[in-house]
């Protein structure tokens, strides 16, 4: 099973992460819950993917814009999908 800890440490997603995203961290359990505006932007981007149920887990990788459209997700932390679905969400927010 990979971690975070993997997966971050391609030298590849690090570099796209440094230069093309800004990356956040959030505990799912609260923040799906969690009842204000930060809450609420949390569950229009998770709710646009496939774990659209808040009282189950959302727990996952988003790749959203500043306006909240969801550009990817995934839940699998392999390298080379991470890399593949943050090269997409660049294409679909390029667009």
């Amino acid at each position: 099973m990979l971690d975070r800890a993997s997966t971050f440490a391609d030298p590849e997603i690090v570099q796209l992460l440094k230069s093309r995203f800004i990356a956040v961290a959030i505990d799912q359990a609260y923040h799906r819950r969690q009842q204000d505006a930060e809450g609420e932007f949390y569950r229009k981007i998770a709710g646009q993917g496939p774990r659209r149920d808040f009282k189950k887990t959302t727990q996952g990788l988003y790749l959203a814009s500043a306006s909240g459209k969801l550009l990817g997700f995934n839940n699998n932390r392999g390298g080379d999908r991470i890399k593949a679905l943050m090269k997409k969400a660049l294409e679909q927010f390029q667009a």
